[in-house]
């Protein structure tokens, strides 16, 4: 699938947003950023207010947004949103249910091309404890 890029609106300006919102470092990695082009910004725009609504109170220790190849299939990335929380291991898997409800919620709002885009190259996962931040 050949992709167009979309450099009509700035990712780096949503992330930016989202670390101000969180209070904490928001480290993304080059290639990340790049494919984050290729979405819409009404995409950026739902997974921001998803981790900001369900990061409420939680303690979020940093977010890491990074491009993962597919073993099986070298030709296909997707962007994963890493966040860290302060939790064990039963209350992140609570939690991380919680979030995954809230971002259903709001790709729901996306149009039909967007939600499927979303939903097969975007993807958010809780790591528990400390994430370590690099740059």
């Amino acid at each position: 699938m050949v992709r167009r890029r979309n450099y009509s609106w700035n990712p780096e300006a949503k992330l930016t947003q989202l670390e101000r919102k969180l209070g904490v470092r928001v480290v993304v990695e080059p290639r990340a950023l790049i494919l984050l082009q290729d979405f819409t910004e009404p995409t950026l725009d739902a997974v921001v207010r998803s981790i900001t609504r369900w990061a409420g109170d939680e303690e979020v220790t940093g977010v890491r947004v990074t491009a993962v190849e597919e073993p099986d299939d070298p030709g296909w990335e997707e962007v994963v949103f890493q966040i860290g929380v302060e939790a064990d291991t039963e209350r992140a898997i609570n939690e991380w249910r919680r979030l995954s409800e809230m971002f259903d919620k709001e790709v729901e709002g996306l149009d039909e091309a967007s939600k499927e885009r979303t939903y097969s190259d975007l993807g958010l996962i809780l790591v528990w404890g400390a994430l370590a931040e690099t740059d």
